[in-house]
């Protein structure tokens, strides 16, 4: 199922997305099942108030309620547009990320949300690095990460994520760039193998700076 939805932004106001929609529910042993509208008949009405963890929470009570669930789990998988700023020239563009919201939550129990993000950075070519005394060209990679936040603790916004997993690669990825931005973006690179060296430590800090949270899935 595919609907539009609005996402809460890190800077206040929300982002319209199209998002894939998995949706279920574990129900008492006695009942033979439920009619699929009713699924609708919940979305509806959320796709009209700017999500994030909090909504989600308020939308699974309302599945266990109103389907009279024991469990409910929720996720919404969707492209997500972050603003980049070129760092000299200062011009603003559009990276699109693959980002889901996911939550699962049990009756008389607290939610469990996980964000996940796919996010491209670039790393220095190895083989470009070894046959080059200068000017070796830079490759595009993606990590992928699911987190899982503990209850009580505040989830980061997705603009926090995408920061923190730039920082674990070379450079940042920026679709428009001018020549001065690409003289400065291509400095201090670093091979995709000691990237993968520090692969366990820098996810680790990855965690460690999105307090509360642990890492489920980590990939480059």
């Amino acid at each position: 199922m595919r609907l539009p939805f609005l996402i809460k932004k890190q800077t206040g106001g929300y982002q319209q997305v199209l998002a894939t929609i998995t949706f279920t529910v574990s129900l008492p042993m006695e009942f033979k099942g439920t009619h699929m509208s009713r699924f609708l008949e919940i979305l509806l009405p959320w796709r009209e108030k700017p999500l994030a963890e909090e909504e989600m929470d308020a939308m699974l009570t309302e599945a266990l309620d109103r389907l009279h669930a024991e469990a409910a789990e929720v996720r919404l998988a969707f492209t997500y547009f972050l603003e980049k700023r070129a760092p000299v020239s200062g011009r603003t563009s559009l990276l699109d990320v693959d980002a889901s919201f996911t939550g699962r939550k049990r009756r008389g129990m607290p939610m469990e949300f996980e964000l996940g993000l796919s996010m491209p950075f670039t790393s220095l070519c190895p083989c470009s690095k070894e046959i080059s005394s200068y000017g070796a060209h830079n490759q595009r990679s993606r990590a992928r990460v699911r987190l899982r936040f503990h209850a009580g603790v505040p989830c980061i916004y997705i603009e926090d994520l995408a920061k923190l997993l730039e920082q674990q690669g070379s450079a940042p990825i920026y679709p428009l760039l001018k020549r001065a931005d690409e003289k400065i973006r291509h400095r201090g690179s670093l091979r995709a193998s000691e990237i993968r060296r520090g692969y366990s430590a820098r996810y680790g800090s990855c965690a460690a700076a999105a307090a509360g949270a642990c890492v489920l899935f980590a990939r480059m």
